[in-house]
């Protein structure tokens, strides 16, 4: 049974609860759930279903994506897409900001607020109209404007016809705090599931197998399916020997790596720059492959292994681990490479360029440095402080590839000199956050960047001994900069 297909097994309590949350959402009592689990124990199966079961209603879906998790309101481009012609019936300043936060607008200074709020009142239009089911796949990689606003929003809906279901990884850090939503683990499936499972994708798998597959995974699904379609047919009726160890999921990477490496260097390079995009849309991506000298054509062969599937233009990695292993598994140069691939085939300054240009960085780069600095003031501007943070950071960094270690640690000790920027505000930023010391701001500035005292011998930060203990002055405050770091 190839992952993702939403035919469930022992899974008929998560199933109930879904079509629970159903029934509610049509008759307008709102409902949330979470589920967490492990990577491939099933949840986005569980989104599947859900999918399959929400007959009648507007399904509004988004997939968090680990590279774009610093893309401001990306999330919630994605969430909002189906509906963005509503816009134009919710308040005009909760409309407007939104707008803007989606890019459907030039940058106008936004509240994180309003922003919130419109989209409270988008989902609560949608669903005059028709139920509303809200789906965010992997939650912890949504970036954190997009999650925020989204949690905002439903701890807010009451009676309203939308239904959210969200899936969370076990053990990852999430940009929002889900604390209060209902939430639901998703465990191992119990033997006699794991057998019904085995047997669906290998008819010929014997009794002691399964069950042995089963106390060695437990009773993860994806891990079940992939070691069962690696063994022979020898191991799988019982008369050859399993191997030892068995593949663990944190194993099932290294497994998906070999695959690829299995594949010629051209599918190689296609692949990793579709992993390096982020993009889903082929189409777009001709001139990124192009690049790579490589095509869409190339993509086949992994098709034909099982590791994607190519529907109506749209390529879907099998599992979020076969993404990570192709991206990881490159050399830092192939990654370098595919970044700037991607950025050759956007148009030069735009915020998707900045990004990849940044990531291909091997030097100084004042262009791209500019670029990631326009990049936050624009964040900045919309409420996504979280996307203007990353932003100066990078930027940043591509700068101290030039200027080197003294610019830091002028920052920390106190002493800029010159106008305050989204780049020399990260920068100080960083530093603070390495030092034993509490940030401190003086009260005269509020929504100044923070400024923390001279690193201590312990500090692990630039430099290596301490310098005279310094403050800025209250009257050396910059001043005209975006306090980005504030909200």
């Amino acid at each position: 049974m190839p992952y993702g297909d939403p035919v469930l097994v022992g899974r008929a309590g998560e199933c109930g609860q879904v079509e629970a949350l159903l029934a509610d959402a049509a008759t307008g009592i709102a409902r949330c759930l979470v589920f967490e689990g492990d990577p491939g124990i099933g949840k986005t199966a569980l989104l599947d279903y859900a999918v399959a079961a929400a007959g009648g209603f507007c399904v509004l879906r988004a997939t968090g994506v680990e590279s774009d998790a610093g893309l401001g309101f990306g999330g919630l481009l994605e969430v909002t897409r189906p509906v963005i012609g509503l816009l134009a019936v919710i308040p005009a300043p909760q409309a407007d900001a939104l707008r803007a936060a989606l890019g459907l607008s030039a940058p106008a200074k936004a509240s994180r607020f309003l922003v919130a709020g419109g989209l409270l009142s988008l989902l609560a239009a949608a669903a005059e109209r028709s139920p509303v089911l809200v789906l965010v796949d992997d939650l912890q990689w949504v970036d954190q404007a997009s999650a925020q606003a989204l949690l905002f929003a439903v701890r807010r809906l009451r009676a309203d016809r939308v239904g959210v279901v969200m899936t969370v990884r076990s053990g990852e850090p999430l940009p929002g705090r889900i604390d209060g939503l209902p939430r639901a683990t998703v465990a191992g499936l119990g033997q006699e599931a794991a057998r019904a499972l085995l047997a669906a994708q290998a008819p010929d798998v014997a009794g002691q197998v399964a069950d042995r597959l089963h106390a060695a995974t437990g009773g993860n699904p994806l891990a079940l399916v992939e070691i069962v379609s690696a063994l022979t047919p020898s191991q799988r009726a019982g008369r050859d020997v399993l191997p030892e160890p068995l593949p663990s999921i944190a194993a099932l990477e290294g497994t998906y790596a070999g695959r690829v490496a299995a594949l010629g260097a051209k599918t190689q390079r296609a692949l990793l720059a579709v992993a390096a995009s982020g993009d889903a849309v082929l189409g777009s991506l001709g001139p990124a492959l192009a690049c790579q000298r490589c095509a869409v054509a190339d993509l086949h062969p992994a098709v034909d292994a099982g590791l994607v599937t190519i529907e109506q233009g749209r390529l879907s990695w099998r599992h979020p681990l076969v993404r990570s292993a192709v991206y990881y598994s490159a050399p830092a140069a192939g990654r370098s490479a595919a970044h700037r691939a991607v950025a050759d085939g956007l148009p030069e300054g735009e915020p998707g360029w900045a990004w990849h240009r940044a990531a291909a960085a091997d030097g100084p780069d004042e262009q791209v440095a500019a670029a990631l600095d326009r990049v936050a003031a624009d964040a900045s501007r919309r409420a996504g402080y979280a996307t203007a943070a990353r932003a100066a950071e990078q930027a940043a960094g591509v700068e101290r590839m030039r200027r080197g270690w003294p610019e830091t640690r002028r920052a920390r000790s106190g002493c800029w000199t010159k106008p305050w920027s989204a780049r020399t505000t990260m920068t100080c930023a960083a530093a603070c956050s390495t030092c034993a010391d509490t940030p401190s701001t003086p009260p005269a500035m509020s929504g100044a960047p923070p400024i923390c005292s001279p690193p201590r011998p312990r500090c692990s930060g630039v430099t290596t001994r301490t310098p005279p203990p310094t403050r800025w002055p209250t009257r050396h405050w910059p001043t005209g900069g975006t306090p980005i770091l504030t909200a």
